[in-house]
């Protein structure tokens, strides 16, 4: 989800994680394009990828994280 997307950023940089936007108001301001662009996820599995034997570096979101802070 995107708040454990967010949690990981804020505690692999160390940095603060404390804002949010309540639904209501991306409700209110971007209306059902924001409801169905913003507030809706979707799931998404590499399923192709990995049944032809792909294997990532970085399978999981800490350890892509800790990657990609080296370079930046």
């Amino acid at each position: 989800t995107n708040q454990e997307l967010t949690m990981a950023i804020s505690k692999t940089w160390q940095r603060p994680c404390f804002m949010s936007v309540p639904a209501w108001l991306i409700k209110l301001v971007f209306g059902q394009m924001g409801q169905e662009l913003l507030l809706t996820g979707s799931i998404v599995r590499p399923t192709n990828l990995i049944n032809q034997g792909f294997s990532f570096t970085t399978p999981d979101i800490n350890s892509c994280l800790e990657y990609i802070k080296d370079y930046r």
